[in-house]
Parts: structure tokens; sequence; C-alpha cells
């Protein structure tokens, strides 16, 4: 028999929808539904169902469909796995091999990962990881706007250490340096969706 047991953990959607119910069930009503990359808050377990928190809504959902916890993430391998992406072309609304748009890269990269991010540039920027341009690390998020606003982005790329970043530009995957003037003029922020790394 299974009993509810306390928890206390920050997890992550891992499916473009995911059903939020009022009880532990399959069959039970849904109270709403919580989007892919989504971050919520774990309060208690019952089984493989899992009663979360986000925002105003509260509900179980299947323990099929979120990823508990922090995976641990060799930034390198990450960083190496995106440059054998290079020259994979940019295709509008991309997000696999065939071709990636900007946010479709930086979802494939980091899905391998066991890290789930939204699907647009402008809602993978989270305010609560920001970092400094000064403090960028490799694997870091970083944001551009054609309107220069933190509240409109319109490309995000991956930043590889030593001023330059990984993304899906026009000509496809690419590395740029970051003082290229175009993206210079139009950098808006980043952010880290990596857990800390213990030294």
């Amino acid at each position: 028999m299974d009993w509810i047991e306390r928890a206390s953990d920050q997890a992550t959607v891992t499916t473009a929808s995911l059903n939020v119910r009022v009880l532990p069930a399959s069959g039970a009503k849904i109270a709403g539904t919580v989007t892919l990359g989504k971050k919520v808050q774990v309060a208690y377990r019952y089984g493989n169902w899992y009663f979360i928190r986000y925002g105003s809504l509260n509900g179980w959902v299947s323990g099929e469909y979120l990823l508990v916890g922090q995976p641990q993430v060799d930034v390198e391998e990450l960083t190496e796995f995106a440059k054998s992406l290079l020259g994979i072309p940019y295709v509008w609304g991309g997000t696999s091999t065939s071709g990636f748009d900007c946010s479709g890269f930086t979802c494939y990269v980091f899905a391998q990962f066991g890290i789930y991010l939204e699907r647009l540039a402008d809602d993978q920027y989270d305010p609560e990881a920001a970092v400094a341009e000064k403090d960028l690390k490799a694997g870091d998020l970083v944001f551009f706007s054609n309107y220069c606003s933190i509240n409109n982005i319109t490309h995000v790329g991956i930043y590889l250490g030593d001023g330059t970043f990984i993304h899906a530009a026009n000509e496809g995957i690419s590395i740029t340096q970051m003082d290229k003037a175009w993206y210079a003029e139009r950098y808006v922020g980043a952010c880290r969706v990596l857990p800390e790394q213990e030294d």
C-alpha cells in the first residue's frame, strides 16, 4: 500500500503539457496544466504521483512526466555536444537535427542532459537566475534583443567561455564572438540554468 510522503524539492516538467489533477489518479478531474520546462515545487509523494505547487495551481501529477531534483551535468560534455551540431541549418521553428531555430537549439542541447527549457527564447530567460556579463560561465544562456530590451528577447545562445557563444544563426549553428558588433549592441542579459558544480 502506498502512503503519502512529505517531500520538498524542485522538479521540472518534461512533457509538452502536464495535467494537474485534484487526486492522484489518471481519471481524476484536471485542475489545470503546466507546460514543458516549467519549474514546480513538490510537496508530497504518493507512489509515482507528486503533489506540486505552481503559482496558484496545486494538485497531483504523474511522476512519469516530472524530473525531480537537479541532474548533474558535465559542462564540458554539454558544450562539446553543442559544438558537435555545428553547421546544422537554421530552420524557423526547428527543434531537431534537420534544422534549428535559436531556442529550439538550446532546448535540444539541454534536454540531452536532463534539463528541459521553455520553448521560446523570451521564456527561457529567468530573472531569478540572472548573471552579470563579467560572471559568465560556460553553459550559461545568453540573450539578445532586436529592441535592446530584456522584456523583448529575440535570440538566445549558449556561452562557451573565452567571450564566445554557440547559437542557431541565419547561417546555421555557429560560434560567434560576444563582442561582434551586431550581438554586442543587442546583448541584454544571461542566466544560469546548470546546477552549480562542486569544486
